[in-house]
Protein backbone atom coordinates (compact mmCIF):
# COMPACT_ATOMS: atom_id res chain seq x y z
CA UNK A 1 0.00 0.00 0.00
CA UNK A 2 1.43 3.37 -1.19
CA UNK A 3 1.38 6.14 2.10
CA UNK A 4 -1.90 8.55 2.32
CA UNK A 5 -1.44 11.69 4.08
CA UNK A 6 -4.27 13.92 5.40
CA UNK A 7 -3.88 17.52 5.92
CA UNK A 8 -5.95 20.58 5.62
CA UNK A 9 -6.08 23.64 3.37
CA UNK A 10 -2.85 25.76 3.77
CA UNK A 11 -1.33 22.85 5.79
CA UNK A 12 2.07 21.81 5.56
CA UNK A 13 3.62 18.54 5.30
CA UNK A 14 7.08 17.60 6.04
CA UNK A 15 9.64 16.40 3.34
CA UNK A 16 11.69 13.50 4.99
CA UNK A 17 11.38 10.78 7.81
CA UNK A 18 7.83 12.12 9.23
CA UNK A 19 6.67 12.88 6.24
CA UNK A 20 6.71 12.36 2.35
CA UNK A 21 9.61 10.67 1.25
CA UNK A 22 12.19 12.78 -0.86
CA UNK A 23 12.19 10.79 -3.87
CA UNK A 24 8.12 11.47 -4.40
CA UNK A 25 8.32 15.55 -3.28
CA UNK A 26 9.17 16.58 -6.96
CA UNK A 27 6.39 14.17 -8.52
CA UNK A 28 3.81 15.19 -6.40
CA UNK A 29 4.43 19.44 -7.28
CA UNK A 30 4.68 18.51 -11.03
CA UNK A 31 0.89 16.71 -10.46
CA UNK A 32 0.18 20.45 -8.36
CA UNK A 33 1.41 22.54 -11.03
CA UNK A 34 0.29 20.31 -13.91
CA UNK A 35 -3.31 20.49 -12.29
CA UNK A 36 -3.28 23.98 -11.33
CA UNK A 37 -2.50 24.94 -14.55
CA UNK A 38 -6.18 23.19 -15.41
CA UNK A 39 -7.77 24.99 -12.71
CA UNK A 40 -6.12 28.81 -14.16
CA UNK A 41 -4.24 28.88 -10.85
CA UNK A 42 -1.19 29.79 -10.12
CA UNK A 43 1.89 27.35 -10.18
CA UNK A 44 1.82 27.07 -6.26
CA UNK A 45 -1.75 27.77 -5.52
CA UNK A 46 -1.97 23.76 -5.14
CA UNK A 47 0.90 22.55 -3.12
CA UNK A 48 3.72 24.94 -3.01
CA UNK A 49 7.60 23.38 -1.99
CA UNK A 50 9.13 24.92 0.53
CA UNK A 51 12.72 24.03 2.71
CA UNK A 52 11.48 20.20 3.54
CA UNK A 53 8.09 21.15 3.49
CA UNK A 54 5.17 21.22 1.01
CA UNK A 55 2.83 23.71 1.82
CA UNK A 56 -1.49 22.69 0.36
CA UNK A 57 -3.00 26.36 -0.73
CA UNK A 58 -6.50 26.92 -0.65
CA UNK A 59 -7.73 24.03 -2.00
CA UNK A 60 -9.45 20.40 -0.76
CA UNK A 61 -9.53 17.57 -2.84
CA UNK A 62 -6.49 14.65 -3.55
CA UNK A 63 -3.08 14.01 -5.12
CA UNK A 64 -1.83 11.01 -6.38
CA UNK A 65 0.97 9.35 -7.75
CA UNK A 66 2.18 5.97 -8.36
CA UNK A 67 4.13 6.32 -5.04
CA UNK A 68 2.08 8.86 -2.60
CA UNK A 69 -0.75 10.53 -2.33
CA UNK A 70 -2.00 13.34 -0.61
CA UNK A 71 -5.60 14.16 0.78
CA UNK A 72 -6.45 17.74 1.87
CA UNK A 73 -9.35 18.42 3.48
CA UNK A 74 -11.36 21.77 4.42
CA UNK A 75 -9.70 23.52 7.11
CA UNK A 76 -13.34 25.29 8.11
CA UNK A 77 -15.64 22.65 9.24
CA UNK A 78 -18.03 21.62 11.46
CA UNK A 79 -18.35 18.14 11.06
CA UNK A 80 -16.43 14.98 13.82
CA UNK A 81 -14.48 13.79 11.11
CA UNK A 82 -11.89 16.38 10.24
CA UNK A 83 -13.63 18.04 7.40
CA UNK A 84 -14.10 14.57 5.38
CA UNK A 85 -17.67 14.66 5.67
CA UNK A 86 -17.95 18.15 4.67
CA UNK A 87 -16.20 17.71 1.66
CA UNK A 88 -17.78 14.96 0.42
CA UNK A 89 -21.50 16.49 1.17
CA UNK A 90 -20.39 19.58 -1.21
CA UNK A 91 -19.11 17.61 -3.96
CA UNK A 92 -21.86 15.52 -3.67
CA UNK A 93 -24.24 18.49 -4.47
CA UNK A 94 -21.88 20.71 -6.34
CA UNK A 95 -21.11 17.96 -8.65
CA UNK A 96 -24.74 16.22 -8.81
CA UNK A 97 -23.83 13.04 -7.26
CA UNK A 98 -26.70 12.49 -5.69
CA UNK A 99 -25.04 10.13 -3.10
CA UNK A 100 -27.19 8.34 -0.76
CA UNK A 101 -26.94 7.90 2.93
CA UNK A 102 -25.65 4.69 2.38
CA UNK A 103 -22.89 6.04 -0.01
CA UNK A 104 -22.27 8.66 2.27
CA UNK A 105 -21.65 6.96 4.79
CA UNK A 106 -18.99 4.83 3.04
CA UNK A 107 -16.95 7.38 1.44
CA UNK A 108 -16.28 8.61 5.10
CA UNK A 109 -14.64 4.55 5.87
CA UNK A 110 -11.59 6.07 7.56
CA UNK A 111 -9.76 2.72 6.58
CA UNK A 112 -9.42 3.63 2.53
CA UNK A 113 -8.36 7.20 1.24
CA UNK A 114 -11.03 9.05 -0.36
CA UNK A 115 -9.64 8.36 -4.32
CA UNK A 116 -9.81 4.62 -3.29
CA UNK A 117 -13.85 5.31 -2.22
CA UNK A 118 -14.70 7.05 -4.86
CA UNK A 119 -13.30 4.58 -7.31
CA UNK A 120 -15.42 1.81 -5.64
CA UNK A 121 -18.40 4.05 -5.59
CA UNK A 122 -17.92 4.33 -9.22
CA UNK A 123 -17.82 0.99 -10.09
CA UNK A 124 -20.58 0.07 -7.73
CA UNK A 125 -23.08 2.91 -9.70
CA UNK A 126 -21.92 1.57 -12.86
CA UNK A 127 -22.27 -2.09 -11.97
CA UNK A 128 -25.96 -1.24 -10.81
CA UNK A 129 -26.50 0.43 -14.01
CA UNK A 130 -25.82 -2.65 -16.46
CA UNK A 131 -28.09 -4.81 -14.71
CA UNK A 132 -30.48 -2.81 -17.31
CA UNK A 133 -27.98 -3.81 -19.76
CA UNK A 134 -25.51 -1.80 -21.85
CA UNK A 135 -26.86 1.65 -23.55
CA UNK A 136 -27.14 1.28 -27.38
CA UNK A 137 -27.89 3.22 -30.13
CA UNK A 138 -28.44 3.24 -33.60
CA UNK A 139 -25.62 4.45 -35.71
CA UNK A 140 -25.04 4.23 -39.32
CA UNK A 141 -22.48 2.01 -41.52
CA UNK A 142 -21.72 1.74 -44.89
CA UNK A 143 -20.37 -1.51 -46.39
CA UNK A 144 -20.72 -3.41 -49.37
CA UNK A 145 -22.84 -6.15 -49.43
CA UNK A 146 -24.46 -8.79 -52.08
CA UNK A 147 -27.86 -8.18 -51.22
CA UNK A 148 -29.21 -4.59 -50.17
CA UNK A 149 -29.38 -3.58 -46.61
CA UNK A 150 -30.94 -0.14 -45.98
CA UNK A 151 -30.46 2.42 -48.77
CA UNK A 152 -28.02 1.86 -51.46
CA UNK A 153 -25.36 4.73 -51.97
CA UNK A 154 -25.65 6.05 -55.39
CA UNK A 155 -22.60 7.50 -55.51
CA UNK A 156 -20.33 5.04 -54.33
CA UNK A 157 -21.83 2.75 -56.48
CA UNK A 158 -21.52 4.53 -59.75
CA UNK A 159 -17.66 5.31 -58.75
CA UNK A 160 -16.59 2.16 -56.50
CA UNK A 161 -18.94 -0.83 -58.20
CA UNK A 162 -20.05 0.35 -61.86
CA UNK A 163 -17.62 -2.67 -62.92
CA UNK A 164 -18.52 -5.19 -60.33
CA UNK A 165 -22.57 -5.27 -60.43
CA UNK A 166 -22.78 -8.62 -57.98
CA UNK A 167 -21.61 -5.62 -55.13
CA UNK A 168 -23.88 -2.90 -53.23
CA UNK A 169 -23.16 0.13 -51.76
CA UNK A 170 -25.12 -0.09 -48.93
CA UNK A 171 -25.95 2.62 -45.94
CA UNK A 172 -27.82 0.93 -43.23
CA UNK A 173 -28.62 1.74 -39.28
CA UNK A 174 -27.58 -0.87 -36.73
CA UNK A 175 -28.05 -0.47 -33.01
CA UNK A 176 -24.39 -0.66 -31.50
CA UNK A 177 -22.97 -0.45 -27.73
CA UNK A 178 -20.22 2.13 -29.52
CA UNK A 179 -22.25 5.13 -28.41
CA UNK A 180 -20.85 8.15 -26.71
CA UNK A 181 -21.87 7.59 -23.43
CA UNK A 182 -20.26 4.04 -23.57
CA UNK A 183 -17.21 5.43 -24.54
CA UNK A 184 -16.55 8.32 -21.90
CA UNK A 185 -17.80 5.59 -19.23
CA UNK A 186 -15.22 2.90 -20.62
CA UNK A 187 -12.50 5.56 -20.33
CA UNK A 188 -13.28 6.42 -17.09
CA UNK A 189 -13.12 3.08 -15.75
CA UNK A 190 -10.00 2.27 -17.42
CA UNK A 191 -8.36 5.49 -15.52
CA UNK A 192 -10.06 4.09 -12.63
CA UNK A 193 -8.22 0.34 -13.01
CA UNK A 194 -5.01 2.43 -12.94
CA UNK A 195 -5.75 4.27 -9.69
CA UNK A 196 -7.26 1.65 -7.36
CA UNK A 197 -4.62 -0.36 -5.15
CA UNK A 198 -7.20 -2.31 -3.03
CA UNK A 199 -7.87 -5.82 -4.56
CA UNK A 200 -11.56 -5.11 -4.11
CA UNK A 201 -12.23 -2.38 -6.05
CA UNK A 202 -9.86 -3.87 -9.09
CA UNK A 203 -12.77 -6.67 -9.07
CA UNK A 204 -15.35 -4.55 -9.03
CA UNK A 205 -13.94 -2.59 -12.24
CA UNK A 206 -12.75 -5.89 -14.32
CA UNK A 207 -16.56 -6.66 -13.88
CA UNK A 208 -17.63 -4.10 -15.24
CA UNK A 209 -15.15 -3.54 -18.15
CA UNK A 210 -16.08 -6.95 -19.30
CA UNK A 211 -19.40 -5.56 -20.58
CA UNK A 212 -17.56 -3.21 -22.57
CA UNK A 213 -15.54 -5.47 -25.01
CA UNK A 214 -17.59 -4.10 -28.55
CA UNK A 215 -16.87 -0.48 -27.47
CA UNK A 216 -14.27 1.54 -28.98
CA UNK A 217 -11.60 3.71 -26.55
CA UNK A 218 -10.92 7.32 -27.87
CA UNK A 219 -8.57 9.71 -27.34
CA UNK A 220 -10.54 12.39 -25.86
CA UNK A 221 -13.65 10.85 -24.03
CA UNK A 222 -14.46 14.18 -22.66
CA UNK A 223 -15.26 15.35 -26.15
CA UNK A 224 -17.91 12.69 -26.39
CA UNK A 225 -21.02 14.64 -26.70
CA UNK A 226 -22.88 12.74 -24.61
CA UNK A 227 -27.30 13.17 -24.68
CA UNK A 228 -28.92 10.89 -21.91
CA UNK A 229 -32.64 10.25 -22.74
CA UNK A 230 -35.36 8.60 -21.10
CA UNK A 231 -33.97 5.11 -20.79
CA UNK A 232 -30.48 6.51 -20.34
CA UNK A 233 -31.46 8.35 -17.24
CA UNK A 234 -30.06 6.01 -14.80
CA UNK A 235 -26.68 6.50 -16.22
CA UNK A 236 -26.81 10.43 -14.97
CA UNK A 237 -24.90 9.71 -11.61
CA UNK A 238 -22.23 7.33 -13.27
CA UNK A 239 -21.97 10.04 -15.99
CA UNK A 240 -20.90 12.65 -13.35
CA UNK A 241 -18.35 10.54 -12.05
CA UNK A 242 -16.92 9.80 -14.87
CA UNK A 243 -16.51 13.24 -16.33
CA UNK A 244 -14.71 13.84 -12.39
CA UNK A 245 -12.32 10.91 -12.37
CA UNK A 246 -11.12 11.85 -16.44
CA UNK A 247 -10.90 15.64 -15.17
CA UNK A 248 -8.33 14.44 -12.33
CA UNK A 249 -6.50 12.26 -15.28
CA UNK A 250 -2.67 13.29 -15.80
CA UNK A 251 -0.37 11.60 -17.60
CA UNK A 252 3.25 13.27 -17.31
CA UNK A 253 4.60 15.37 -20.15
CA UNK A 254 8.44 14.81 -19.48
CA UNK A 255 9.91 11.77 -20.73
CA UNK A 256 10.49 8.88 -18.17
CA UNK A 257 7.72 10.97 -15.70
CA UNK A 258 5.01 8.74 -14.27
CA UNK A 259 1.06 9.79 -14.72
CA UNK A 260 -0.71 11.03 -12.16
CA UNK A 261 -3.97 11.79 -10.49
CA UNK A 262 -5.31 15.01 -9.15
CA UNK A 263 -8.55 15.75 -7.78
CA UNK A 264 -8.45 19.44 -6.45
CA UNK A 265 -11.19 22.17 -5.92
CA UNK A 266 -10.47 25.56 -5.44
CA UNK A 267 -12.52 26.06 -1.80
CA UNK A 268 -14.09 29.54 -3.08
CA UNK A 269 -15.00 27.96 -6.21
CA UNK A 270 -16.72 24.50 -4.72
CA UNK A 271 -18.57 26.88 -1.94
CA UNK A 272 -20.23 28.89 -4.81
CA UNK A 273 -21.19 26.31 -6.98
CA UNK A 274 -22.37 24.01 -3.74
CA UNK A 275 -24.49 27.14 -2.41
CA UNK A 276 -25.82 27.90 -5.58
CA UNK A 277 -27.22 24.10 -6.43
CA UNK A 278 -28.70 24.51 -2.80
CA UNK A 279 -30.19 28.18 -4.19
CA UNK A 280 -31.91 27.02 -7.40
CA UNK A 281 -33.38 24.19 -5.63
CA UNK A 282 -34.78 26.55 -2.70
CA UNK A 283 -36.03 29.26 -5.31
CA UNK A 284 -36.16 27.51 -8.67
CA UNK A 285 -36.23 29.71 -11.99
CA UNK A 286 -36.38 33.06 -10.35
CA UNK A 287 -32.52 32.62 -9.33
CA UNK A 288 -29.71 33.45 -11.43
CA UNK A 289 -26.09 32.11 -11.17
CA UNK A 290 -23.48 34.37 -11.92
CA UNK A 291 -25.39 37.34 -13.19
CA UNK A 292 -23.82 39.48 -16.03
CA UNK A 293 -26.89 42.08 -16.53
CA UNK A 294 -24.89 45.35 -15.21
CA UNK A 295 -21.59 47.18 -15.20
CA UNK A 296 -20.11 49.80 -12.78
CA UNK A 297 -20.60 52.55 -15.68
CA UNK A 298 -22.73 53.29 -18.07
CA UNK A 299 -20.75 52.41 -21.40
CA UNK A 300 -20.90 48.72 -19.83
CA UNK A 301 -16.89 48.88 -18.78
CA UNK A 302 -16.38 46.97 -15.28
CA UNK A 303 -18.78 43.91 -15.49
CA UNK A 304 -20.53 42.90 -12.13
CA UNK A 305 -21.04 39.37 -11.49
CA UNK A 306 -22.73 38.58 -7.95
CA UNK A 307 -22.58 34.83 -7.37
CA UNK A 308 -26.64 34.93 -6.92
CA UNK A 309 -29.43 36.67 -7.47
CA UNK A 310 -32.86 36.45 -6.36
CA UNK A 311 -35.52 38.41 -8.20
CA UNK A 312 -38.78 38.61 -6.68
CA UNK A 313 -42.00 41.01 -7.70
CA UNK A 314 -40.83 43.53 -4.71
CA UNK A 315 -37.35 42.71 -4.27
CA UNK A 316 -34.25 41.80 -5.32
CA UNK A 317 -31.67 39.75 -3.28
CA UNK A 318 -28.05 39.76 -3.68
CA UNK A 319 -26.04 36.64 -2.44
CA UNK A 320 -22.58 36.43 -2.81
CA UNK A 321 -20.22 33.58 -1.50
CA UNK A 322 -16.93 33.85 0.76
CA UNK A 323 -14.96 31.04 1.78
CA UNK A 324 -13.41 32.67 4.95
CA UNK A 325 -13.28 32.39 8.65
CA UNK A 326 -15.44 34.64 10.50
CA UNK A 327 -14.02 36.19 13.96
CA UNK A 328 -17.72 36.27 16.50
CA UNK A 329 -14.96 38.63 18.76
CA UNK A 330 -14.41 41.51 16.37
CA UNK A 331 -17.05 43.95 16.16
CA UNK A 332 -17.30 43.41 12.84
CA UNK A 333 -17.11 40.01 12.49
CA UNK A 334 -14.36 39.52 10.45
CA UNK A 335 -15.81 40.61 7.90
CA UNK A 336 -13.34 42.16 4.86
CA UNK A 337 -13.99 45.69 3.88
CA UNK A 338 -13.08 45.35 0.24
CA UNK A 339 -16.59 42.06 0.26
CA UNK A 340 -18.64 45.01 2.27
CA UNK A 341 -17.32 47.35 -0.87
CA UNK A 342 -17.79 44.68 -3.35
CA UNK A 343 -21.76 44.13 -1.79
CA UNK A 344 -22.14 47.72 -1.93
CA UNK A 345 -21.47 48.47 -5.78
CA UNK A 346 -23.59 45.58 -6.65
CA UNK A 347 -26.54 47.24 -4.26
CA UNK A 348 -26.06 50.38 -6.36
CA UNK A 349 -26.17 48.88 -9.90
CA UNK A 350 -29.12 46.47 -9.42
CA UNK A 351 -31.63 49.47 -7.38
CA UNK A 352 -34.70 50.28 -8.77
CA UNK A 353 -37.24 52.57 -8.27
CA UNK A 354 -40.20 50.93 -6.04
CA UNK A 355 -38.29 47.80 -5.36
CA UNK A 356 -36.41 46.58 -2.54
CA UNK A 357 -32.83 45.62 -3.02
CA UNK A 358 -30.89 43.39 -0.13
CA UNK A 359 -27.68 42.37 0.28
CA UNK A 360 -26.72 39.39 2.18
CA UNK A 361 -22.99 37.72 2.50
CA UNK A 362 -22.78 34.03 3.01
CA UNK A 363 -19.86 32.60 5.15
CA UNK A 364 -19.75 28.71 6.35
CA UNK A 365 -20.37 28.22 9.46
CA UNK A 366 -17.98 27.01 12.64
CA UNK A 367 -18.67 25.90 15.83
CA UNK A 368 -20.37 28.96 17.62
CA UNK A 369 -20.91 30.91 14.10
CA UNK A 370 -23.57 29.66 12.70
CA UNK A 371 -26.95 31.24 10.88
CA UNK A 372 -27.91 34.82 10.87
CA UNK A 373 -24.97 36.65 12.46
CA UNK A 374 -25.74 40.19 11.83
CA UNK A 375 -28.12 43.19 9.93
CA UNK A 376 -26.28 45.78 9.04
CA UNK A 377 -27.22 48.93 6.77
CA UNK A 378 -25.12 50.64 4.42
CA UNK A 379 -24.70 54.63 5.44
CA UNK A 380 -26.71 56.90 3.07
CA UNK A 381 -28.95 54.35 1.46
CA UNK A 382 -31.66 51.92 2.56
CA UNK A 383 -29.76 48.90 1.90
CA UNK A 384 -29.70 46.17 4.34
CA UNK A 385 -26.43 43.83 4.79
CA UNK A 386 -27.00 40.51 6.58
CA UNK A 387 -24.09 38.48 7.31
CA UNK A 388 -24.86 34.40 7.40
CA UNK A 389 -22.95 31.52 7.81
CA UNK A 390 -24.29 28.31 6.77
CA UNK A 391 -23.44 24.46 7.83
CA UNK A 392 -22.05 23.50 5.05
CA UNK A 393 -21.97 19.98 6.23
CA UNK A 394 -26.14 19.76 5.96
CA UNK A 395 -27.66 20.79 2.82
CA UNK A 396 -31.29 21.07 4.57
CA UNK A 397 -30.12 23.72 6.89
CA UNK A 398 -28.39 25.61 4.21
CA UNK A 399 -31.43 25.80 2.01
CA UNK A 400 -33.54 26.81 5.49
CA UNK A 401 -31.16 29.41 5.92
CA UNK A 402 -31.28 30.85 2.61
CA UNK A 403 -35.24 30.87 2.57
CA UNK A 404 -34.69 32.60 6.43
CA UNK A 405 -32.41 35.05 5.07
CA UNK A 406 -34.98 36.08 1.93
CA UNK A 407 -38.30 35.96 4.22
CA UNK A 408 -36.72 38.27 6.88
CA UNK A 409 -37.12 35.36 9.49
CA UNK A 410 -33.53 34.96 10.46
CA UNK A 411 -33.55 38.93 11.63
Amino acid sequence: MIPVHTLTEYGRLPVGSDGVDPRSAPGLVRLSRAHARKLRLGPDDVLLRGHNVLKTGQVCGLLSTPHVRVEILPKIAIDSSGGRETLIRMLSVAQDLRLSPGELAAMQDKQRDLLEVMLRLFAKRVLLCLKGGLPRGYLTFEDDLPHLRGSLDIRRQLTRHVARPEKLACRFDELSPDIPLNRLILAALKVAYDQARSTQTRNLLDQALAHYEDVRTCDRPLDQEVRLDRKSTPWSAPLSLARLLLQGSHQGTYAGREAGFALVFPMNDLFEAYVARLARRAFGTRLHVQDKRHSVTTCQRFRLVPDLVLDLPDRTVIFDTKWKSLDPEDNKLGVASADVYQMLAYGHAYQRAGKVTELVLLYPAQPDVEGHLASWHVSGSNLPLDIVALDVANPHSVMTELRKAVSGGSK
